[in-house]
């Protein structure tokens, strides 16, 4: 899901939605407890690891994979693997 994007060293960066938000709600310790998982490439050129780095790194409930050798695109072998992971539990 896209929130705002800008240009930075002339690639576009995008944000999650609400990241103000997200990082307001996190200083303030009242992050709301959801178990998510999010995955992102390191070498993602277009959503910024080091910001969904930042939102998540000290979330318990949320786990944070930034998928090595890989951009904003995963592979589609990734996905169905993460995806057939979670229909196992």
């Amino acid at each position: 899901m896209l929130g705002r994007s800008r240009v930075q060293e002339n690639r576009p960066i995008i944000s999650p939605p609400r990241a103000k938000k997200l990082l307001q709600y996190k200083e303030e310790n009242r992050f709301p407890i959801i178990n998510m998982e999010i995955h992102t490439g390191l070498d993602d050129e277009i959503c910024d690891p080091k910001l969904a780095k930042m939102i998540f790194k000290d979330m318990n409930s949320c786990k944070l994979v930034l998928v090595p050798n890989a951009s904003h695109q995963l592979d589609g072998a990734y996905i169905k693997s993460v995806v057939l992971s979670f229909l196992e539990r």
